[in-house]
């Protein structure tokens, strides 16, 4: 519980979920308006506005401001340490989030392995079936603090060396191999 009595502006611990905003008025003949009265006010991280509207006996409106900040410690990094694509690596560039990648006509689905420089972030795709041609995938990495970072991988299925004159399996007859 935190008295907020003349209070304009603070910083409260990122436990601090809640608060109870109790207000009373000096004018009898005032009144709180309705969704701006005194009330119970759930916290965000980061910033929070809230508002206290009082209707005077003239009709006229005033409004108090409580600008509190609650901490937020989370880590905001949306960034990939490393990604491949059926096998294939990627070298990730800093703040590069647009890359490009040939796979020869016998890969038909993409295979995604990836790790997040944040272990506390997630990333959301999903592997696509190939069409000859350009294919794209999109990977977004959320942070704790849900900052996002979108990476776009151009997907190329074009015929490749390793397409041709790939032998897929032998067999002579009478012998054990």
């Amino acid at each position: 519980v935190f008295a907020l009595t003349k209070l304009k502006s603070t910083v409260l611990p990122i436990d601090v979920e809640k608060l109870t905003i109790k207000a009373t008025l000096k004018d009898t003949k005032a009144s709180f308006v309705s969704k701006y009265e005194p009330r119970d006010v759930t916290l965000n991280y980061g910033k929070n506005k809230i508002e206290i509207k009082v209707k005077a006996e003239n009709g006229e409106n005033k409004t108090y401001t409580l600008n509190i900040t609650k901490e937020d410690t989370r880590n905001g990094d949306s960034t990939l340490s490393s990604l491949s694509i059926n096998g294939r690596i990627i070298e990730l560039i800093g703040d590069t989030f647009e890359y490009e990648l040939n796979v020869p006509l016998s890969v038909s689905r993409t295979e995604v392995t990836l790790n997040t420089t944040n272990n506390n972030a997630r990333a959301e795709y999903q592997d696509i079936d190939l069409v000859d041609g350009e294919n794209i995938l999109i990977i977004t990495v959320i942070s704790e603090n849900d900052e996002r970072a979108e990476y776009r991988i151009k997907i190329n299925r074009i015929e490749m060396e390793e397409d041709k004159n790939i032998l897929e399996n032998i067999t002579i007859t009478g012998y054990d191999f």
